[in-house]
């Protein structure tokens, strides 16, 4: 379970007690800027627990709770802060039960994973065909709703999917939601690096987690980057070709910094890339490997700029004087 969950169901007591310092505010905040419902959805649990399980002469006792007994307070705002506690940790077990799964039901998920130097290929319950990059992560149930069908990615995929327009396909991104009634597409939501899609048939919605309502309608060959998720700011541009090259086992540069280069070396090779001078991140790298070994990635890469590579317990370190 992420680590936000351990302690976001504190957070959000001390704010319904009214007991939450700066540093608390700030911190959930940021935690409710992905996931604004988890606030709204405490927040109605509170209001209904108070009027439903305590008289109003109750509430002002952490000993009415039936659920969760405690010594009581001496001091008014620890007592609040107690009963928050109690309803919130009542109201959060089954709202983060359906929180795990992802989904507004209690269908039970199923998960595919690759490992780093590693694809793989699926097909999901409505016939709709994926493409799996290394490192990915696809969640979905094992039948989708009647009214609409849901898929969870943490990665990069291809999909082409099964035309059904009283069912449109949203797949839950790390920064957007995509939402389509039947294409082809390629979409890479790798964790920390921003989120892209490239449209090769078909038409693509996307709309951004930041909670503001932007959202890009994008056709065909068209390629939509998010540059900043909590403002909710898109890039978008031409896509091309080279949007889905990795599915013909086509690895391509395009000015790319070399910080982000070895990442993606260790995703596709399944071996630990790293530079041994952060400086050398910001080295622009330019270049098309197809089925080429790491060590002749790495070599290419050591005529482009000045650098030298090691093999040092089990991993690639990177040296030099680089750009």
């Amino acid at each position: 379970m992420p680590q936000e969950h351990i302690h976001i169901d504190d957070l959000l007591a001390k704010r319904l007690a009214g007991e939450e310092s700066a540093e608390d505010k700030q911190l959930l905040d940021s935690l409710l800027v992905d996931d604004p419902s988890i606030w709204l959805t405490a927040e109605k649990s509170w209001l209904n627990a108070k009027s439903d399980w305590f008289t109003e002469e109750e509430a002002k006792s952490t000993t009415a709770s039936p659920f969760l007994q405690v010594e009581k307070p001496k001091n008014r705002s620890l007592r609040w802060l107690s009963v928050a506690a109690s309803l919130i940790l009542i109201a959060m077990i089954s709202f983060f039960l359906i929180r795990e799964n992802e989904v507004e039901t209690f269908a039970i998920l199923s998960q595919t994973k690759t490992e780093a130097g590693q694809q793989k290929e699926l097909t999901l319950p409505d016939g709709s065909l994926v493409r799996m990059n290394a490192s990915t992560t696809i969640r979905f149930p094992e039948n989708f709703a009647a009214d609409k069908r849901e898929v969870y990615l943490e990665g990069e995929a291809y999909f082409e999917v099964v035309s059904d327009k009283k069912r449109p396909l949203i797949i839950h991104g790390t920064e957007a939601n995509v939402k389509v009634l039947g294409t082809a597409f390629n979409v890479n939501a790798y964790p920390g690096k921003g989120m892209e899609v490239a449209v090769r048939t078909g038409k693509v919605n996307m709309v951004s987690h930041s909670g503001n309502g932007t959202d890009v309608l994008m056709v065909p060959m068209m390629k939509k980057g998010i540059s900043n998720k909590f403002a909710g700011i898109w890039q978008v541009e031409a896509a091309g070709e080279q949007d889905f090259d990795w599915l013909d086992g086509k690895l391509i540069f395009d000015e790319k910094p070399l910080g982000e280069v070895v990442q993606e070396l260790s995703r596709w090779y399944g071996v630990e890339v790293v530079l041994e001078d952060e400086k050398l991140a910001a080295c622009r790298i330019s270049s098309t490997f197809y089925r080429n070994s790491i060590e002749e990635v790495l070599e290419t890469l050591s005529l482009i700029v000045d650098l030298h590579f090691v093999l040092q317990d089990g991993r690639f370190v990177i040296s030099g004087k680089g750009c």
